[in-house]
């Protein structure tokens, strides 16, 4: 039996080309295979090749030209690599946002595959998901105007900055009532005490039991071994007998020192340090070998870790007793209240 070629030369099967085709040079449609979804609202076989019709879509982040145009399985959005960023459209082309400027990037591949969008630059391979969940751009490496990529990990109620290098550093979470506080251009922000009445620093201390002071011995620290109160636990009562500050404002400073047993005439001066520096300072003279009072009231500014000791001095003869007043303490007393 004698065979026949057969040549196809249109696959419109009969129908007017002018009623799929764009005028010539035009690009409004093109064609493409989708045998399950006929041209809607119209009567036309299905399982053919047709058009299929375009959108134009574009925005004032789409800085470059798209060269790579992907939709994907998890959600409804279009993504769109240009030779300059990387963007993704709601499924109504409407609502456009700039996820990334790759580093060097010029839009030289970009793939879905499991969850993420793939994307090539010169240099490196960047990556954009989970697409199911709440996508990170984190995950994409060498590349800028993106969150920094440790916000993966961390811990709880740490905060995110940038030292005075421009380097990432981390604010240490603060503890209940206290609020987040510049420390001024050039120092990471620190978490406080908040300003105006709701300040918890404060302490005050009396002594157990007498304390001797003698004649030449210079610039004594006075012990005050037992806390009254110590709200924010700055007061060292056991071996420095120091207060140190953990936030930074202006104290109240107190110092009440009942002195016993000296020869009239002798003097005595107490004394207030910070960090080893005297800050505020008094003096008395005594009229006779009874007990008297001396007091020491001043107000203070304390950087945080800055730390706060008292001392007495005696110039005189003799044994000076600083008494610590009955069996309850009630005479020598030293006490630091922060007020802004």
């Amino acid at each position: 039996m004698a065979q026949k070629p057969l040549s196809i030369d249109s696959i419109l099967s009969g129908w007017s080309e002018t009623y799929y085709l764009g005028s010539k040079g035009s690009f409004n449609c093109s064609l493409g295979i989708d045998p399950d979804y006929p041209i809607p609202g119209q009567t036309k076989s299905s399982g053919m090749i047709m058009p299929i019709g375009y959108e134009k879509f574009s925005g004032a982040g789409l800085t470059g030209y798209p060269k790579w145009i992907l939709t994907n399985p998890k959600n409804n959005k279009t993504y769109v690599y240009s030779t300059i960023n990387f963007l993704s459209y709601d499924s109504s082309l409407a609502v456009e946002t700039v996820l990334a400027t790759p580093t060097s990037g010029a839009g030289n591949g970009a793939e879905y595959y499991n969850d993420y969008i793939y994307l090539a630059t010169p240099t490196d391979i960047s990556r954009y998901g989970a697409l199911s969940g709440t996508p990170s751009g984190g995950t994409l490496t060498n590349c800028t105007g993106l969150p920094y990529t440790g916000l993966a990990n961390g811990t709880d109620g740490n905060l995110i900055t940038w030292d005075a290098d421009g380097a990432i550093a981390v604010v240490a979470t603060g503890d209940s009532g206290q609020v987040l506080t510049s420390n001024g251009a050039g120092a990471a922000p620190t978490f406080q005490a908040a300003a105006g009445g709701g300040q918890t620093s404060k302490f005050s201390a009396k002594m157990s039991a007498d304390q001797n002071i003698t004649t030449g011995s210079g610039d004594v620290k006075l012990q005050f071994n037992s806390e009254i109160y110590d709200i924010d636990s700055e007061y060292d009562p056991t071996t420095n007998y120091r207060f140190t500050a953990t936030s930074t404002g202006y104290y109240l400073l107190s110092l009440q020192v009942y002195v016993d047993a000296y020869a009239s005439g002798n003097v005595i001066n107490l004394s207030a340090k910070v960090n080893g520096t005297i800050v505020s300072t008094t003096a008395g003279q005594s009229n006779d070998s009874n007990l008297q009072t001396y007091f020491l009231n001043d107000i203070i500014y304390l950087t945080a870790e800055q730390y706060v000791e008292v001392y007495i001095n005696q110039n005189g003869a003799g044994t000076a007793i600083v008494d610590k007043g009955g069996a309850v303490g009630t005479y020598t007393r030293w006490s630091m209240h922060r007020l802004s």
